[in-house]
C-alpha cells in the first residue's frame, strides 16, 4: 500500500511538471523570439538611417556615375519632341576636334551643334541640356548610393521593381507595372523617393495626395491638392534647393505572428528621412573662343 502511495505521487509529481513546463514554453518562446526580432527590426532600421544619410549627403554633392549618361541620354531623346540633335551626340561634341568622339560623362560645350549658346532661357540652351543630363544621371546615381548601403538587410529584388530607375520619364506606366516599380505591399519591398523643393515638385510625406507616405510629385498647381494633373515623378534638385531622401522598407519577420498561412503580410514597415542643401555644384565651363589672343 505504502509503494502504491509512492508511486502515485510520484507520477502526480511528473504530470505537474509537465504541466508548469507546458505553461512556461509560450512565455520563453515569446520572449526570445520577441529578443531575436527586435534586434533584427532595430539593425533594419539603423541600416535605413545609415542609407538615408549616405544618399543624402550625395546627393547635396552634386556627385553623379557617369556610367549612366548613356542611358539617359537616350531616354530623354524619347522624352522630347523633336529635339534639334541628339542629348548622346551633344554629350560626345568634342569642340576641339570638332568630331562627336568625347566620352559620354554628362557634360555638353556650348558649341554643341544645334544648341543655343546665347538665351539662357531658350529650352535648347547648352547649359540647361546638360543640367538636364545630369539630373537624370544624378537620381539613379544617388538611389545607387542608397542601394548599395542598404546591403544587410534583406530586400526582396523581385519585389521591388527596378530599384536604381523607379519611375523615371514614366516607365512604370498608369497603372504602376509592379515588375518595373515593385510591390509596396510585398515582404522585402524597398523604395528610395528623391524629392527636392524646386519648383513645381512637391514632396508629400503624409499622403495627402493619396500616393502614398513620402511621394514626390510634379505639380503645376501645387495650391489645388489632388485635383489630378500631378504625377509621380522625383527630382534631385539644383543649386541651393533642399533635397529629401525617404526610404522605406517591407522589413520581414520571422516569427509568423499572423500565422503561417498569411507569411505574405508578416512584415513591418520602416521609414527613413534626411535632407540635405544641395551645393553649388555646377561648374563654370571653359571658355571656348575661336580667337586666338597675341602676346
Amino acid at each position: 500500500m505504502r509503494e502504491l502511495k509512492t508511486r502515485l505521487n510520484q507520477l502526480r509529481i511528473r504530470g505537474q511538471g509537465m504541466v508548469e513546463f507546458a505553461l512556461v514554453l509560450p512565455v520563453l518562446l515569446l520572449l526570445l523570439f520577441g529578443l531575436v526580432e527586435f534586434g533584427r527590426i532595430f539593425h533594419a532600421w539603423l541600416t535605413l538611417e545609415y542609407a538615408a544619410r549616405q544618399a543624402a549627403r550625395y546627393a547635396a554633392s552634386g556627385a553623379l556615375d557617369k556610367a549612366y549618361c548613356a542611358e539617359v541620354a537616350g531616354l530623354l531623346d524619347a522624352q522630347d519632341s523633336l529635339p534639334p540633335g541628339t542629348y548622346a551626340n551633344w554629350d560626345r561634341y568634342n569642340p576641339d576636334t570638332g568630331e562627336y568622339d568625347a566620352p559620354l560623362d554628362c557634360m555638353v560645350s556650348k558649341k554643341a551643334p544645334g544648341l543655343d549658346s546665347e538665351n539662357p532661357d531658350d529650352y535648347w540652351y547648352y547649359q540647361k541640356v546638360e543640367a538636364r543630363l545630369q539630373d537624370a544621371a544624378r537620381l539613379y546615381s544617388i538611389r545607387e548610393v542608397a542601394r548599395k548601403a542598404c546591403g544587410s538587410i534583406a530586400v526582396d529584388e523581385t519585389l521591388s521593381g527596378d530599384i536604381m530607375r523607379d519611375n523615371d520619364f514614366g516607365r512604370c506606366g498608369d497603372p504602376p507595372d509592379p515588375a518595373l516599380c515593385g510591390n509596396p505591399f510585398a515582404r522585402g519591398y524597398f523604395h528610395v523617393t528623391v524629392c527636392s523643393t524646386r519648383s513645381p515638385f512637391v514632396f508629400d510625406p503624409n499622403d495627402a495626395y493619396g500616393y502614398g507616405r513620402y511621394t514626390c510629385l510634379y505639380d503645376e498647381t501645387p495650391g489645388d491638392v489632388a485635383n489630378g494633373d500631378e504625377t509621380v515623378r522625383d527630382d534631385a534638385g539644383g543649386p541651393n534647393d533642399r533635397v529629401a531622401i525617404a526610404l522605406v522598407f517591407n522589413h520581414p519577420l520571422i516569427t509568423p505572428i499572423r500565422g503561417i498561412a498569411n507569411n505574405e503580410g508578416n512584415y513591418v514597415t520602416l521609414y527613413s528621412v534626411r535632407e540635405a542643401v544641395v551645393e553649388r555644384f555646377r561648374v563654370a565651363h571653359r571658355i571656348e573662343s575661336d580667337v586666338v589672343p597675341l602676346i
